[in-house]
């Protein structure tokens, strides 16, 4: 049998740990991304992440993007979220609920949705993108069809700051 089959260390732990992390974490990590939000002038912000870098959604959420084609965009409205939209499959939904700070949501088209989702909490103000030097050809041309016309600022230098300031 192979080790790597087993769940718990393919996967890592399954559930958050309250004591390891706690919602008062999960509270500060969205304030100072909303902060961060206020001084560049953006009502919403959509974060990427896939299985190489996996961060900036995890730092959001608490969801670790592992595992082949997984792919994640979280939304943070200056007063509503994070709304996660994943790649993840249907099977795994359950597991994912335990330990993410949100809940999932799985839409056949990932991009289409969280670009959706931003623009109506932005209504008609700029849009925060970070972590989107990665895209795959086909979601970067997703994500400029939907953002066509929409003003958008590219947060991918300034969104790091925040997972530094936490390890302190």
């Amino acid at each position: 049998m192979s080790f790597v089959k087993l769940p718990v260390l393919r996967h890592g732990l399954m559930v958050r740990h309250e004591e390891i992390f706690p919602d008062s974490m999960v509270a500060r990590r969205i304030d100072a991304a909303r902060k961060l939000m206020k001084g560049n002038n953006v009502k919403s912000l959509m974060v990427y992440s896939d299985a190489a870098t996996n961060g900036p959604v995890c730092y959001l959420t608490n969801y670790p993007c592992f595992g082949l084609n997984r792919r994640a965009v979280a939304v943070l409205g200056s007063e509503e979220g994070p709304f996660l939209f994943t790649t993840e499959p249907s099977r795994n939904l359950p597991r994912v609920r335990r330990f993410t700070t949100c809940d999932p949501e799985r839409k056949p088209r990932l991009m289409a949705a969280a670009c959706e989702r931003a623009k109506t909490l932005a209504a008609g103000g700029t849009i925060g993108l970070a972590g989107f030097a990665h895209l795959s050809e086909g979601l970067a041309k997703d994500l400029e069809a939907e953002l066509a016309g929409v003003e958008s600022k590219d947060m991918s230098l300034e969104f790091p700051q925040l997972t530094h300031f936490f390890r302190r």
